[in-house]
């Protein structure tokens, strides 16, 4: 009989010691094939390392190589999942270039509250966590928290009316998310953007071309948690190792 490439055939040998010989080379198997997993998912992690490097400063994850590395790293994850079934897409940053509405709600609040307002570059590297640590980071250093609730409740009130007065899709993004439906798979939002405002955005730019969208709900732990896209891939009805999940932060 053949294990793992050798041939056992000895007559000498009886059936109990030919059975724990067998036994031997299948533990000795299931070693190796969980070291060659190990060392994947290793390699994996040292790759993912190279697009983000952690801003000690901010604790922000700055983008950093995406352009040389994502190519290669998407053809992978095709090429590797004979499976994959539906492509999640972030909003703001990703799909839809939302920042100079987000810095004119926010320096509308500061305005009201008699803040100093922010640069767009500021706004910038405020984004990507929530509105309530956009407001958390934009307001005036020792806000109170009630302070702090205030101003994003007022925050919110002007972005839910302006939300889309200069935001605009990025060029390319619905002939690609076109071009992924046409080629079968399902596509999806999950962003930290409040839900209200990415339900309006999509029905606004991409009408039909999203099988789910999902924004921030109380009830759901917002991204980096990963329970948003938990639950967007239980109501796709998708397992988790069937998804490719597309972000810039």
């Amino acid at each position: 009989q053949y294990y793992m490439g050798y041939l056992i055939a000895d007559p000498d040998i009886d059936n109990r010691e030919q059975k724990a010989i067998q036994s031997w080379f299948v533990d000795l198997g299931v070693v190796l094939e969980t070291r060659r997993i190990q060392i994947d998912l290793e390699q994996s992690v040292t790759r993912l390392g190279y697009l983000y490097n952690r801003d000690i400063l901010t604790e922000l994850y700055n983008r950093r190589g995406l352009e040389e590395f994502f190519k290669e790293y998407f053809e992978e994850c095709i090429k590797n999942s004979t499976g994959l079934a539906v492509i999640v897409f972030d909003m703001d940053g990703t799909i839809l270039d939302t920042l100079e509405d987000l810095k004119n709600s926010t320096n509308h609040t500061l305005r009201l509250h008699h803040m100093p307002e922010r640069t767009l570059d500021e706004i910038r590297s405020f984004v990507g966590n929530g509105i309530r640590k956009l407001i958390e980071r934009a307001v005036a250093e020792g806000t109170s928290e009630h302070k702090i609730y205030e101003i994003q409740g007022d925050f919110m009130k002007h972005y839910g009316i302006h939300c889309a007065d200069s935001t605009r899709p990025y060029d390319g993004v619905i002939d690609l998310i076109r071009e992924l439906r046409n080629r079968g798979y399902k596509t999806a939002v999950v962003s930290n953007k409040a839900d209200a405002a990415v339900q309006d955005l999509c029905i606004q730019y991409f009408p039909n071309l999203f099988d789910l969208a999902i924004g921030e709900k109380p009830e759901i732990a917002k991204k980096p948690a990963p329970d948003m896209l938990f639950a967007a891939l239980k109501e796709i009805g998708v397992p988790l190792e069937h998804c490719l999940y597309v972000g810039d932060s």
